[in-house]
């Protein structure tokens, strides 16, 4: 019964914001970094579950004023009748750092989420990102980026239009072991900002080996009109290993 209980917990869905400031690596020295994830498993009491999921990130830093920072995640999580999760997405990201603490960013997304009747996300934005906390232990970033947005339903209606993505995130590195990030989006639509989303994820990494991280994260986001049929709240609690270079 717990096992399910925390399956369902986990299965509460993959929100449609995807929160891609909590895979940045936050680092003042150049050159290559990124981290790899692969998991699946297969459940069978009353009835059969099988998951799989992957993720991978990498982040090219050529200059300390210049960060590229590339993101792509699968997951899928089915019953014999049932699938309980199946989403995609990929996101490519610049970042440019200006005069003082300013940077300016650009990205590029896509995804899809069938559970959340999502066939199809396309998102393409730029804006400032400001340094508001810079020491050895805290970094606290905000930023208001536009982003011109496409979205197809399973049904077929579509949207497209303007939103505001608006974000504060924050990480804490009190010593070489213990790491706290966490990150909330604000994202209204321009023209009608009764339609809103907000998500936020806070992470707790354990460094447990050079290469090798413990990591316990909390994810939570809230889509005020998702398409028919769709849930509204999404929220997902995760432990897992990560593996970085």
């Amino acid at each position: 019964m717990l096992g399910w209980f925390l399956m369902l917990l986990y299965l509460q869905g993959y929100g449609q914001v995807v929160n891609i400031e909590s895979k940045r690596i936050i680092t003042d020295t150049t050159g290559w970094s990124g981290g790899v994830g692969l998991s699946s498993s297969y459940i069978q009491n009353k009835k059969e579950l099988f998951r799989l999921g992957s993720k991978a990130h990498i982040q090219w830093k050529p200059t300390r004023k210049n960060l590229f920072l590339l993101v792509g995640e699968y997951g899928l999580t089915k019953g014999s009748q049932n699938v309980f999760q199946d989403y995609g997405f990929g996101h490519f990201r610049y970042t440019k750092r200006l005069k003082g603490r300013f940077a300016l960013e650009s990205f590029a997304q896509a995804q899809y989420n069938k559970v959340n009747r999502l066939r199809y996300r396309g998102l393409l934005g730029a804006g400032p990102r400001y340094e508001l906390v810079s020491s050895n232990t805290w970094k606290v970033f905000v930023a208001t980026l536009f982003m011109i947005e496409r979205d197809v339903a399973v049904d077929g209606t579509f949207f497209e239009g303007g939103r505001l993505s608006a974000y504060v995130s924050f990480t804490y590195s009190p010593n070489k072991f213990l790491q706290i990030v966490n990150a909330t989006y604000y994202q209204p639509r321009i023209n009608l900002l009764s339609d809103y989303r907000v998500s936020g994820e806070a992470k707790l990494m354990w460094k447990i080996h050079k290469s090798l991280k413990f990591v316990t994260s909390y994810y939570y986001s809230y889509d005020e009109l998702p398409p028919e049929g769709a849930p509204k709240q999404n929220i997902r609690l995760n432990n897992g290993l990560k593996f970085t270079f």
